[in-house]
């Protein structure tokens, strides 16, 4: 029987904090970007083309870069998992006690902990993370869909959004959740902190001796 390697303190403590922080930014990004779109309308109205629970899924379509961030951070199994699992009752207390399928947003986080199990956990390059990104999307899409769209948009809106789902997937999770990553590891070895058990490319594993020429 495999025995799972167990989180230590330091890295439970990188994983809620990603899950009670990310839907609170999520909030203040998304009302953003509704609001920008909104008031350039006149020039490029993204919601005569996409639509989706929240105006436009074009809109929240990264909203699950928490499950590629704790996976880049937190190398083990479940990270991403558990990260959106919180994220997930965030989102749920934060708006009132409604939308209960937030309560399942753990689907999201397993997408990415499955690739991530795919490579072995050894590989948190751009296309892993990217891949990690559409599949945290597509694991959480049959939710989604569930609660929100195929009861409201006909098939022909659904394919043009799942190919939505697939880019934002890709660059607003995969992407933005690793360029976050590689920037919370870098920010940790300058400050001489260990940030979970990730590792930035090429750092080697022995400390870095700085001496005067």
């Amino acid at each position: 029987m495999v025995k799972l390697p167990r989180f230590t303190r330091n890295e439970l403590i990188i994983l809620v904090a990603i899950g009670v922080l990310t839907p609170l930014i999520d909030d203040r990004v998304e009302h953003f970007l509704v609001t920008f779109f909104a008031n350039i309308s006149g020039s490029l109205n993204v919601f005569d083309y996409t639509g989706g629970p929240l105006n436009s899924d074009l809109l929240i379509s990264w909203e699950q870069y928490g499950g590629v961030l704790a996976g880049f951070l937190v190398r083990k199994p479940g990270a991403a998992t558990l990260a959106m699992t919180i994220n997930g009752f965030g989102q749920f207390f934060r708006d009132g006690f409604v939308g209960p399928h937030h309560l399942f947003y753990g689907f999201a986080g397993l997408g990415a902990d499955v690739v991530f199990w795919a490579f072995r956990y050894k590989r948190y390059d751009a296309a892993a993370s990217s891949l990690a990104g559409i599949a945290a999307q597509f694991f959480w899409v049959p939710l989604t869909y569930a609660y929100h769209v195929t009861y409201i948009y006909p098939l022909s809106f659904i394919g043009t959004d799942l190919v939505t789902r697939v880019i934002g997937g890709a660059v607003g999770n995969g992407l933005l959740g690793a360029g976050l990553g590689v920037a919370i590891l870098e920010a940790g070895r300058r400050a001489g902190l260990r940030l979970g058990s990730g590792k930035l490319p090429e750092m080697p594993s022995a400390p870095v001796r700085f001496e005067r020429a």
